[in-house]
């Protein structure tokens, strides 16, 4: 793979196979989950132990 138009071929070719573009969507929104659940942990001040109620 050379550059960047080689990287949109694939990407394409690879969103157009059976379950893509649902298995993109639900990758997505666990991502943003994620990020929204670190930014209110991190304006709390809390740690991710913290945040998990000490459960070790």
């Amino acid at each position: 793979m050379g550059g960047r138009s080689d990287w949109g071929e694939l990407r394409e070719r690879r969103m157009g196979e059976p379950g893509a573009v649902e298995a993109y969507a639900a990758t997505r929104v666990a991502y943003e989950l994620g990020r929204t659940v670190r930014s209110l942990r991190e304006e709390r001040g809390w740690s991710q132990r913290e945040l998990q109620g000490q459960r070790r």
